[in-house]
């Protein structure tokens, strides 16, 4: 097991990659040719160091990918990338926990389905839908502190530690970026 002060710095460089990534493709941002594929192998790359990291980590990253996969957002060639790097990683270097991956995956699909209905469904129209989304728009906005808590209470619970200091400071640094950009125009 890596020590804390690494799987921070690993956390904090994979939000980051991964919400730049993210800015490339499907909200305007430029910075040079490649920048993307660049982004999405450094989102990769930095999964694959917090995977063979801590197993704990790696099979909450996992439950986080698949989610992904189901709820189709990973719809870019840098997003494919970087799931791809990310599981063929854990097949290689990390046994599947269950107690862990299998809570996370239901919960990023489910909370994750309902943010994406929320989300998507409030056309403005008056509806639950746009109720919703007016009451807990900084949640949806901020879309990885949804579930934040819940691996407080599981770390808690488990005294897994290092799966909510990868949760927090990935969400943290995520979040951080989303913001940045939402400031700078690449909503």
């Amino acid at each position: 097991m890596a020590d804390i002060f690494q799987i921070i710095i690993y956390s904090a460089l994979f939000g980051i990659t991964m919400k730049i990534a993210d800015l490339l493709d499907e909200h305007g941002l430029r910075l040079f040719k490649g920048a993307s594929l660049l982004f999405g192998l450094s989102w990769g790359f930095f999964g694959l160091l917090l995977i063979m990291s801590d197993a704990f980590i790696a099979s909450l990253i996992l439950a986080t990918v698949i989610g992904f996969l189901v709820r189709m957002k990973l719809d870019y060639q840098n997003h494919a990338m970087a799931a791809a790097i990310i599981i063929i990683g854990f097949l290689l270097f990390q046994p599947l926990i269950p107690l862990v991956f299998f809570p996370f995956f239901l919960i990023f699909i489910s909370l994750g389905t309902l943010r994406d209905t929320v989300r998507y469904r409030s056309n403005g129209k008056k509806n639950l839908f746009n109720i919703l989304r007016r009451k807990f728009s900084w949640l949806i906005y901020y879309d990885s502190f949804y579930y934040i808590p819940l691996v407080f209470l599981f770390s808690f619970f488990t005294s897994i530690w290092p799966i909510f200091y990868f949760a927090f400071t990935n969400s943290i640094f995520y979040n951080m970026v989303k913001f940045l950009g939402k400031k700078y125009g690449y909503k």
